[in-house]
């Protein structure tokens, strides 16, 4: 089935997977057919996309869009004549904003949630088509009718909810009818009228006069009387909003029957609560699902657990669940266990006899009665847990919903951790994000966040969605910007403070919050919690024992006190500390002790690499490098604190040893994912101050290789990051360290990369010459396969089959010996390479088809992207031009999802090639015009020669033949063109220069005898 998604972003999928549209004139295209109830005239269409030319010229044009949408679409879902355009009325395709606009126009309450959580955004955002007035009118009015629908959806809910008392969903949903138009004062009115039947009297005040002031500023006028009117009954508080109890409970009563309004003391909130939806869900599924009668929320301090727990009471109240009541008590003044029952009985408004245990006079008042206690903060009181028990015991139908810090381990309690609000993904909004820019509007109700949004995901990710921290520091956007306020959480927790005087203490800072936490602990258990700021991200049991002296039960304890996270990866319990919570007690740690621990970390882990170094990262061993990746923080602070070590100047021997033992593993893991940039960014925290201390030029033996080491591995990534100068300049500098100090494996390692940065440069003879001597040192490494192949390769690209499959073949059977499985991608790829040279098709397809299917994990794309291009150009010698296409634009769709650009500009070139080859000339020009861009981008000669020759088959099917000779003979002559095309090059020579009259063959002469390839490069197209 397609799918044509509107709303937002333009996007089209099919069966779930994206398909590619590569031109924004396509993708209006299709989006203005879909949306029409008939197939579309020629003429029409035409006129609407290119009004300012003439009819027969619009006709041509469309044309050949139609044909780019066409191939895109794999020549499904349009159906077209010679009149007319429009979508096939067989196929399978649902559009969003028509599945929204039915949604949106039914009086369903269940229906109009489904399409207000629709419409993620404005019919085609952010998408325009320049020098197109007329679709930008049509989209400009589409966008106005689905904006329409989509506030009268929200204003038809809204009425619904506020009918049922259901303030809080309403709330937010005004909110958001409010954003379509800030002028609209009847959604003013209605969030005014919101708040105050929430008992938010200041709320809806503060709305009146963000009302008044954006009128004022944009209208200059003032607020309609109705508006007025309304303020005025605020102030008198004229409504009435749910009702709450202070009185003293009822008389024992054995009734269950629900009443319409559950007696309750709830506190009421002065702003609006955001997110936790499932959280609520789950509370009330606990406590009125299952047999569950103490029910805690636990979590960190700040997390949100009084304002969730709140919601969760006042929904059970709405639902009826505890006919004779609900009740708040509060015990963050409580200083002492023994105050907790009397506290409890002082809310009930029971009054306490001297004779009669106060425990006694609770359970006789409620006896059967069916309610629910709400003990608010209780984690420093935990010895009054017992009682709890107890009037679980004498009162059947009672219940506890607790929030703490730390667990109460009692029978039958019931535990759900709270964590953080959901953060962001990709460029959506979050709930966090969300929670912090409604806190901000309540400050500065002008704000705009169209490109703070950016800084806004990244405060919320550093707070780890705590919501206290979020609210600290949505405050301070009346003083400064996000950025600003980015920056300082960057450097400290300094800015985390409140100045509301209405804020409890205990929360006045993040500071006060974790000092609060830190004073329950135990000294033991505070000296084993700082150490734990050595680790970076998550970590296992094995690492806190090893380095922080983390026993079980010291992880437990501070578990159960919600100052460490859990969560289980790969069959294993990861620990994690807030990111807030360590920056707190970093403060707290002697710097000399916390030194020592990372010394400690550094050893430990260098040595837990070593050892997964030597598994050889086997299939059996459950691919290793998943294993360093969920370590990946540890391992990134290992590096730079190696880093630091050594810019300091610090004794080398030991360095050495913990780059040693990092090294491999590390390289394993990062090149089977394909983390290029990253392992670069890395490698050079330590060779960059090698260099500066010398170690490079001057240093000693030990020094030097250790140097170089770090440098073979750099010079690998950056070839393969298609940083090819800074590649080859790096092999060449360490080889010519190990030429005086051999040291396999790196040694051939070096020598290995430098003969693949020949290859890419075109200079074959010194590629064979270097993979050669890697492979006469290399010893039975997993690298070997690699090198055997490689060569191999190079002998194919010679053209020397016979040569290449004793290499392909003995490199494939080694890689398959050893369990490595990119050796055993490659080997496939290369012999299908050899069938494809060899003329035999049908063979290759089944090597590249192998590797396909094979390499379906994150990482492997770049086998993937190989094997189905190559497959395409089998397809095509085949004559098979229809599944060439389809696997070419997989192809293309798997690296457009990477973001490889120089896997989009390799794909380009071979679809520009087939295009020519079915006569699509101005689509195979655009094809070869990105091929080329990428390439001269990436500064990769043989693929801007190769981009070249294919540009002047283009070149002379335009009748450009001065161009096309240029081109051509200039590829043709180029000592970095690959063999092959060298001879594709002269053979195209040959065909025009016999064809043409001689001037085009003397120009062409003259102008190659002093042009380089930035000449070359300037008679592209791409280039005017």
């Amino acid at each position: 089935m397609f799918k044509l998604h509107l709303l937002g972003s333009p996007s089209l999928t099919k069966d779930g997977n994206p398909v590619y549209i590569r031109r924004r004139r396509s993708t209006a295209l299709l989006a203005y057919i879909a949306l029409q109830d008939r197939p579309q005239s020629r003429e029409s269409l035409a006129t609407l996309f290119w009004s300012e030319q003439e009819q027969k010229n619009a006709l041509a044009n469309l044309r050949r869009e139609l044909q780019r949408l066409k191939t895109d679409l794999n020549n499904e879902l349009i159906l077209s004549d010679r009149k007319t355009i429009g979508i096939d009325p067989d196929a399978s395709f649902l559009i969003d904003v028509n599945a929204f606009a039915e949604a949106a126009q039914t009086k369903n309450p269940e229906t109009l949630d489904e399409a207000i959580q629709h419409y993620s955004d404005d019919f085609l955002s952010g998408f325009t088509l320049p020098s197109c007035p007329e679709f930008d009118e049509w989209q400009y009015f589409q966008r106005e009718h689905y904006q329409s629908l989509f506030g009268s959806a929200l204003q038809a809910l809204i009425t619904y909810q506020e009918a049922e008392n259901q303030f809080e969903q309403a709330i937010v949903l005004a909110r958001r009818w409010l954003l379509l138009d800030t002028l609209h004062e009847e959604a003013h009115r209605t969030l005014m009228r919101l708040y105050a039947k929430s008992g938010q009297y200041a709320s809806a005040i503060r709305q009146y006069h963000i009302c008044e002031k954006t009128l004022d500023i944009e209208l200059g006028a003032e607020p309609e009387e109705a508006t007025k009117a309304l303020l005025t009954a605020v102030q008198n508080k004229n409504f009435s909003p749910p009702q709450t109890a202070q009185s003293p409970i009822s008389q024992p009563s054995n009734t269950q029957s629900h009443t319409v309004e559950t007696r309750n003391n709830l506190p009421a909130f002065p702003d609006a609560f955001v997110g936790r939806t499932e959280e609520i869900n789950a509370a009330m599924q606990i406590l009125t699902e299952t047999d569950c009668r103490l029910l805690t929320l636990r979590g960190i301090g700040g997390i949100g657990k009084t304002r969730l727990a709140v919601e969760v009471a006042s929904a059970l109240i709405k639902s009826g669940a505890y006919s004779n009541g609900l009740f708040f008590v509060s015990l963050a003044s409580v200083t002492s266990a023994d105050f907790v029952i009397p506290t409890i009985a002082k809310t009930l408004n029971i009054p306490l006899i001297k004779e009669t245990e106060p425990i006694e006079l609770i359970a006789s008042r409620i006896g059967q009665q069916n309610m629910l206690l709400y003990l608010d903060n209780f984690e420093h009181l935990q010895a009054a847990a017992s009682q709890l028990t107890i009037l679980l015991q004498k009162c059947p139908h009672l219940a506890f919903l607790i929030t703490s810090r730390q667990q109460l381990n009692l029978a039958g309690e019931q535990v759900m951790v709270i964590d953080g609000l959901p953060l962001a993904q990709v460029t959506q909004d979050s709930k966090a994000s969300e929670l912090f820019q409604t806190r901000a509007l309540q400050i500065k109700a002008d704000l705009s966040f169209d490109q703070q949004r950016p800084f806004t995901h990244a405060i919320c990710e550093l707070v780890a969605g705590m919501p206290l921290a979020i609210e600290m520091c949505a405050a301070w956007v009346q003083t400064l910007s996000i950025q600003e306020i980015l920056t300082e959480i960057q450097q400290g927790i300094d800015i985390l403070e409140s100045n509301n005087a209405d804020t409890p203490e205990r929360h006045q800072s993040i500071r006060a919050v974790f000092q609060t936490s830190f004073k329950l602990l135990t000294l033991a258990e505070k000296q084993v919690l700082q150490k734990l700021t050595v680790f970076q991200g998550s970590f296992n049991r094995p690492a806190a024992q090893g380095i922080a002296g983390a026993t079980l039960r010291y992880l437990r304890a501070l578990v159960e006190k919600s100052l460490l996270n859990t969560y289980h990866a790969d069959n294993e319990t990861r620990y994690q500390l807030h990111p807030l919570l360590r920056q707190f007690l970093l403060e707290t740690v002697d710097p000399v002790e916390h030194s020592a621990n990372q010394k400690k970390h550094a050893v430990y882990y260098a040595g837990y690499l070593e050892s997964l170094e030597q598994k050889k990262f086997t299939p059996a061993n459950h691919e290793i490098e998943t294993i360093v990746f969920m370590e990946v923080d540890n391992v990134r602070a290992v590096w730079r604190w190696l880093g630091e070590q050594i810019a300091e100047g610090q004794s080398s021997e030991p360095l050495c040893s913990l780059v040693d033992q990092l090294l491999l593993s590390f390289n394993y893991a990062y090149l089977h994912r394909n983390q290029f940039l990253e392992g670069i960014r890395l490698l050079e925290t330590v060779y960059r101050p090698m260099i500066a201390q010398g170690w490079v030029e001057s240093g000693t033996e030990l020094q030097q290789i250790t140097a170089a080491k770090v440098g073979t591995i750099s010079a690998i990534y950056r070839f393969n990051a298609n940083q090819l100068e800074k590649a080859m300049e790096m092999s060449q500098a360490v080889t010519a360290v190990f030429q005086k100090h051999p040291t396999p494996p790196y040694d051939g390692y070096a020598l290995h990369t430098w003969g693949l940065a020949a290859t890419r440069y075109g200079d074959l003879d010194v590629a064979i010459q270097k993979t050669e001597e890697s492979l006469a040192i290399a010893k039975d490494d997993s690298f070997t396969p690699f090198t055997i192949l490689g060569l191999g390769s190079l002998y194919l690209r010679q053209g020397q089959p016979e040569k290449a499959i004793i290499y392909f073949e003995k490199g494939l059977a080694l890689a398959k010996s050893s369990h490595e499985q990119m050796g055993i991608y490659m080997g496939h790829l290369n012999l299908g390479a050899y069938f494809s040279q060899t003329g035999q098709p049908q063979k290759a397809i089944e090597q590249f088809d192998t590797v396909n299917k094979q390499a379906m994990q994150p990482g492997k794309e770049a086998y993937r992207v190989a094997s189905l291009t190559n497959m395409a150009n089998c397809y095509k010698n085949l004559g098979r031009a229809d599944k060439a296409e389809k696997q070419h634009q997989a192809a293309l769709a798997l690296a457009h999802n990477v973001g490889r650009e120089d896997w989009i500009g390799n794909v380009s070139r071979e679809i520009g090639r087939l295009q020519l080859d079915l006569g699509y000339i101005e689509q195979a020009n655009q094809s070869i015009n990105t091929a080329l861009e990428k390439a001269i981008q990436q500064n990769v000669p043989p693929k801007i020669l190769e981009g070249l020759l294919i540009m002047s088959y283009c070149q002379a099917q335009y009748g450009h033949f001065d161009k096309a000779l240029i081109m051509t003979g200039f590829v043709m002559n180029n000592e970095r063109s690959l063999a092959n095309v060298r001879k594709e090059a002269a053979e195209f020579w040959d065909e025009l220069t016999s064809e043409l009259p001689d001037m085009f063959k003397e120009k062409a002469e003259r102008v190659l005898e002093t042009a380089v390839l930035d000449d070359i490069i300037q008679l592209l197209p791409l280039a005017s």
